[in-house]
């Protein structure tokens, strides 16, 4: 059970599940997230991912969905202060 103090603020926690047996890459966005970000933003980055990890570019296609993801983040939910400003 997920009490409230583990629930983020603003619903916008991102999960990045690899399986890399088949090079295949799902995100599970919190609703805050998904609803600023959406679908095909997603579905992106996932097939971006996992066209690098074909061809066997493991850290690469990592990274840069990582940076994809934080991107995105930052774009709608900033940190000012180490607080975000984003309600």
């Amino acid at each position: 059970m997920v009490t409230n103090a583990r629930k983020p603020r603003h619903r916008n926690a991102v999960l990045i599940y690899l399986l890399l047996a088949d090079r295949a890459v799902e995100i599970v966005a919190d609703r805050g997230a998904h609803a600023e970000v959406g679908s095909d933003e997603w579905q992106a980055i996932c097939r971006a991912m996992e066209a690098a990890f074909t061809v066997g570019r493991y850290r690469r296609g990592s990274v840069e969905g990582i940076r994809a993801i934080a991107g995105h983040l930052s774009q709608h939910f900033p940190i000012t202060c180490g607080r975000t400003t984003h309600s």
